[in-house]
Order: structure tokens, then C-alpha cells, then sequence
């Protein structure tokens, strides 16, 4: 085991060092040996094109066979080249697949796709809750953009139930407040108080 930490270890530093040749011999080596994080990094190679010619077929078979055997990084590549057809037919409901995979390892990045699918309806049924789950798991991790859009989702979804509840005061109350409600949506603040404010508490 030390043995195969060392050779992971000088294929890495090769990698970094732009010994791309020595790196790739290594990985492949130790891929073929069914070794994910070789897998992984093999994927990558011939995802960017980094000592061997760019080829987003061999990347994804790469990414899959480690995704396979557990490897988040490479669960959360599989997700991407499936989402934006890389090497792949795209194919959404796919790429969430193998986000869901990554996101339960905790990959905020897979977690934050994730929250983006569940949000829009790509590859699933729109479903606001589960985005919201997704973004703060990833926000909890740090990650601003997941945080941001966070914060509008839920921004979103409140605007959305404020509507629906306005629609039914307004068929109670007819349009003679429509004036006054419009006034509030266009100044933001502190809207859903203020409308009740106009209609009282009674329903």
C-alpha cells in the first residue's frame, strides 16, 4: 500500500511538474488495474487534452469506471460531461444521476449543479425544496455562489407565495386596492406586512 501511495504520489508531482508523459504512463498503468484515482485522473488527462490528445469518449469512460467504484471527483466530472454532451449524448436526467452520487459524498460543487437542476426542471421535475436543500448543503461548505443562489431561490419562492395569496385577497376584496398593492410590490420592502396591513387579518 505505501508502495502504491508512492507511485500516486510521483505520478502527481510529474502531473504538476508538466511531466505529462511520465504521469500518464503511471496512471494508465495503475488504471488498468481498476485503481480509481487513477481512473480519475487518466479522465482528466484526456479531458483537457494534457499529454495525449483531447478526447472527451476516453475521459468519460475513465470518469465512469472510477465514478463506479466510488470516487466523487470523477462522479462529479461523469455528471458535467453529461450535461453539456461531452463525449456523450447530453442527456440531464444522466448528469443528475451522477451529481446525486457526488453530492452525497459531499462534492459542493456536484451539490450546487445539483440545486441548479432541481431549480430550472433539468433531468427532473422542478422542485424548489430540493434545490434549496442542495444550495445550503454546499453553501454550509463555504461556497458563495451556492449561498448567492440560495438567497434567490428563496427570494423567488417567497415572491411566488406572496402572488398566490394576493390573488386570493383580490378576488375577495375586488380591484379597488390594486392601486395600493401595486404601490408596495414596486417599493419591495416590507411587502406581505403592508398587505395585510391594507386587508386587515380577517380571511
Amino acid at each position: 500500500m505505501d508502495n502504491l501511495k508512492e507511485i500516486l504520489e510521483k505520478a502527481k508531482s510529474a502531473f504538476g511538474a508538466k511531466d505529462y508523459q511520465t504521469a500518464f504512463e503511471i496512471w494508465k498503468s495503475l488504471a488498468e488495474q481498476r485503481n480509481a484515482e487513477a481512473q480519475f485522473n487518466l479522465g482528466r488527462m484526456y479531458s483537457y487534452g494534457r499529454g495525449v490528445k483531447q478526447n472527451h469518449k476516453k475521459a468519460v469512460k475513465w470518469y465512469q469506471l472510477a465514478g463506479e467504484q466510488g470516487n466523487a471527483e470523477a462522479q462529479f466530472n461523469c455528471g458535467l460531461m453529461h450535461h453539456n454532451g461531452l463525449g456523450v449524448k447530453q442527456d440531464h436526467k444522466e448528469a443528475v444521476k451522477w451529481y446525486q452520487l457526488a453530492g452525497e459524498q459531499g462534492n459542493a460543487e456536484a451539490q450546487i449543479n445539483l440545486g441548479r437542476m432541481y431549480a430550472n426542471g433539468r433531468g427532473v421535475s422542478k422542485d424548489y425544496k430540493e434545490a434549496v436543500k442542495w444550495y445550503q448543503l454546499a453553501g454550509e461548505q463555504g461556497n458563495a455562489e451556492a449561498q448567492i443562489n440560495l438567497d434567490l431561490l428563496l427570494k423567488e419562492t417567497e415572491n411566488t407565495e406572496a402572488q398566490n395569496n394576493l390573488d386570493l385577497l383580490l378576488e375577495k376584496k375586488g380591484d379597488s386596492a390594486a392601486q395600493s398593492i401595486l404601490d408596495l410590490l414596486l417599493k419591495k420592502k416590507d411587502f406581505w406586512k403592508r398587505v395585510k396591513g391594507i386587508f386587515g387579518q380577517s380571511n
